[in-house]
């Protein structure tokens, strides 16, 4: 019993871990698809967070090993401003800047829904946004464009119209 306790534990364990996947490699190098494949199917990790690559690369990747694995993968990036943001092809949307700045909370959702269609159809499920700093120290460079702005209200107002657009 103990035994099956332990392998249950490592089951779930596994399931939490999101290793990275560079969908260009594992189109194209052989023994890296090998070890993604091994990953997928025999430690049986809950998914992959994918880099690199264009959109056919995506695709290719996440609709072989969904098949692998009987559809049961996340597959998570970082899109906040479209898939572009990782992979070449796709839509490049404004940034979160541009979009606090515009003020509108409509085209906010409407870009994130926008988003989350193109993400859909690759088979990547999660969304690594948006960002929900706000964007107040100036020594901070990585921010910068990726906040929706320097005032709190204004940020969170358009950070829970992006999460209902990627959620539609």
């Amino acid at each position: 019993r103990l035994h099956k306790r332990m392998n249950e534990t490592r089951l779930r364990l596994a399931a939490s871990i999101f290793p990275r996947l560079d969908v260009r490699r594992y189109r194209t190098a052989h023994d890296y698809r090998d070890e993604i494949d091994h990953l997928a199917t025999s430690v049986m990790v809950g998914g992959f967070v994918l880099f690199e690559g264009d959109v056919d690369d995506v695709l290719h990747s996440t609709t072989r090993l969904a098949s692998l694995t009987g559809g049961r993968l996340l597959f998570a990036a970082d899109c906040e401003n479209g898939l572009t943001m990782r992979f070449s092809g796709g839509t490049e949307c404004p940034s979160m800047m541009a979009l606090g700045v515009a003020n509108d909370l409509a085209a906010t959702y409407s870009v994130a829904r926008s988003i989350a269609r193109e993400m859909r159809a690759l088979g990547i499920v999660w969304n690594f946004a948006p960002v929900a700093d706000v964007n107040a120290n100036p020594d901070n460079p990585i921010i910068n464009i990726r906040s929706f702005g320097s005032k709190p209200d204004v940020v969170s107002d358009h950070v829970l119209a992006y999460v209902r657009g990627m959620q539609d």
